[in-house]
């Protein structure tokens, strides 16, 4: 069981409930992987939140090309 600071878990929840979400590696797995994605114009928020939560990353964020269809 990890324990987040009371900072940390606000971060997190806070994720979760505007644009992040929560995925199983397996589907017997109890462990969960948080995700979330930002444009290119959000990237200073994107490692504001990775500085905030970087021993519980497996990874540095990295930059995928995406294309977003406005109605």
């Amino acid at each position: 069981m990890i324990v987040l600071a009371p900072y940390q878990y606000s971060v997190v929840v806070g994720i979760i409930l505007f644009d992040g979400w929560l995925t199983f590696a397996k589907s017997y797995s109890k462990s969960a992987r948080l995700g979330f994605k930002q444009s290119a114009a959000h990237s200073e928020y994107l490692l504001f939140v990775f500085n905030i939560l970087p021993h519980y990353c497996s990874s540095y964020p990295h930059s995928i090309k995406g294309n977003r269809h406005m109605p």
